[in-house]
């Protein structure tokens, strides 16, 4: 008798195993890039990534999203630093379970929740983005749509996380022996109302986050982060944001940040695009200190600042020549908010300007085919030698080039 439901429950499975897998969406990913600066000194760094997806639906309207990788990096440059290589790095980047339940409330409303390590951006991007691990909930009532955000980054690699709220992050950062982010968790919450005036949208975001480490400065900040957009017509979409920060490190203090886009789109024209950005991040100057996000991000590509003590106005454009092939070039100018030295360093002692310089960059995408691409990048930043940057600072050149396929 066992031996006939043993039987049984095997042949159910082998007649069911075919239907279960044919669910599942699975598949491998392999990228490599290679890119330069050379300023004073020559700096290469090469990377190369295995990347492995699995996706597969789960009782209840759920869904299951599991990607991890490999990573081969290594550096060499001519300063004193010299070449670095780490050959393994195995890590996960997404691993998340998401389910959906419709009509909640009425015919109109969804509620949208998700668990694990995802990834997570407040609307500008500019105080939080990039891969956490906690918990997501979306309800959309009509044309109005409610967030909330929980998580901890201290289990993220230090480089995804790019924690530099204080001395002790940047303790972290700077200690080779150091793998995990700073101990930090953070809770966010948010509502935008699509089409609230004609077709601009409004909302307005507030995050926190709570230092849980144990080094010797606590930094505690809260962020609230009010923002328009929408069209106007056709062919133009804009949008403008604003962030306003508090926190405490044993003092109070407040910092802020802004920035605004304004972008043509003309399909018929190659799908050509002209956007005009500024964004703008306080430094310590008065009333106000360095804007400090959750996650300190880049400005433009080939400059070597950080989005604080910082004011970028730029445009760019971008089009299509042909099937498959899309090109951009742009440029921006970069000011520093305060008489304090900004991010990148260099200034000379008795600089006394707020311009720092130029920044030009270009690019290329091609898809090759449907699974594989190519993109080149290059850039330079021209240091203003005027009065800010002592004479003979040379000229940051930057290229980039890269390469990805899915299977």
């Amino acid at each position: 008798m066992n031996r006939a439901v043993r039987a049984s429950v095997a042949a159910l499975f082998i007649a069911c195993f075919p239907a279960f897998v044919s669910t599942w969406d699975y598949g491998l990913g392999f990228s490599d890039q290679s890119s330069m600066v050379v300023e004073d000194d020559f700096n290469a760094t090469q990377s190369n990534r295995a990347r492995a997806w699995f996706s597969s639906p789960f009782p209840a309207g759920m869904r299951l999203d599991l990607s991890g990788f490999y990573d081969f990096r290594g550096t060499y440059s001519t300063a004193d630093t010299g070449s670095e290589i780490v050959p393994l790095r195995l890590d996960v980047d997404r691993l998340e379970l998401a389910g959906t339940f419709a009509d909640l409330l009425t015919n109109s409303s969804v509620l949208r929740y998700s668990v694990g390590r995802a990834d997570v951006s407040d609307f500008s991007g500019r105080v939080i983005s990039g891969p956490s691990d906690g918990a997501h909930a979306e309800f959309a009532l009509g044309n109005s749509t409610y967030r909330a955000w929980g998580g901890y980054r201290g289990l993220l690699y230090k480089e995804d996380a790019r924690s530099f709220l204080d001395i002790d992050d940047d303790s972290n950062y700077s200690d080779d022996d150091e793998y995990f982010a700073p101990s930090r968790a953070f809770i966010g919450v948010g509502a935008r109302f699509a089409e609230l005036l004609g077709a601009q949208d409004a909302g307005a975001e507030l995050w926190a986050q709570v230092d849980l480490g144990s080094g010797s400065t606590k930094t505690n900040t809260v962020y609230f982060e009010p923002y328009l957009e929408g069209r106007l017509g056709r062919l133009f979409r804009w949008r403008a944001w604003t962030v306003a920060e508090a926190g405490s490190d044993g003092d109070a203090f407040f910092a802020m940040a802004a920035g605004t886009m304004l972008r043509l789109s003309v399909p018929e024209l190659k799908g050509f695009r002209l956007t005009q950005t500024m964004s703008w991040a306080s430094g310590s100057d008065g009333n106000f200190k360095a804007f400090t996000p959750l996650r300190q991000g880049p400005v433009g590509s080939a400059s070597p600042f950080s989005f604080s003590d910082i004011l970028s106005v730029g445009m760019d454009a971008s089009f299509s020549p042909v099937r498959h092939l899309s090109a951009k070039a742009g440029g921006s100018a970069l000011y520093r908010s305060s008489d304090n030295p900004p991010s990148g360093g260099g200034l000379r002692d008795d600089a006394v300007g707020k311009f720092l310089g130029l920044e030009v960059s270009s690019g290329a995408s091609l898809r090759v085919a449907s699974d594989a691409t190519l993109d080149f990048s290059c850039g330079m930043f021209a240091p203003n030698t005027s009065d800010m940057y002592p004479e003979g600072t040379k000229i940051r050149w930057t290229a980039s080039l890269s390469a990805s396929l899915e299977i």
